[in-house]
């Protein structure tokens, strides 16, 4: 069963992945085509670093509305008629501890759909914001590389 799972989930990022380099690709294409061409050279740089930013911040954003938009989640595997409480399902390995609060690592499970929803939509997205910071970053590089071969060099702590 595990194995079927960890074979779905490595599935399901390399589609990921697939879909993030091609809707980055997609979008710079489109977004170089009609804007950035027609720029100098460091508002290049300045707009390919906004991007990064960009799609850092829209990550974020976008994890966090799809965390917070089903703040008390409905979902609960495994459920019994008769919980430990009489009326309350039963959640897989619910245990009570000795304050009585119940055990919400299933609601944070692999099996949970918010869980699913981050992680794709997370994935997805912060995919795309690296494939934009390595864009940015290689045009600093360049541009820095023109100027001193050297200072080519100084992009990489200020990347990282």
């Amino acid at each position: 069963q595990d194995m079927k799972r960890y074979a779905w989930e490595i599935i399901g990022m390399t589609i990921s992945i697939f879909c993030a380099v091609l809707l980055f690709q997609a979008l710079e294409g489109i977004l170089d085509e009609y804007f950035v061409k027609k720029w100098s050279h460091d508002m290049q740089i300045w707009f390919g670093l906004f991007h990064s930013f960009f799609w850092f911040g829209f990550m974020q954003a976008l994890i966090l509305l799809v965390a917070q938009w089903n703040q008390e989640p409905s979902y609960t595997p495994m459920t019994d008629n008769a919980g430990p409480h009489g009326n309350q399902p039963a959640i897989a390995n619910h245990q009570d501890n000795s304050s009585g609060e119940h055990d919400k690592a299933a609601h944070h499970s692999a099996e949970n759909p918010m869980c699913i929803n981050c992680k794709a939509l997370g994935g997805l997205t912060a995919h795309m914001a690296g494939f934009a910071s390595i864009h940015a970053w290689t045009h600093v590089q360049h541009a820095w590389a023109h100027h001193n071969s050297l200072l080519a060099f100084a992009t990489i702590p200020c990347a990282g």
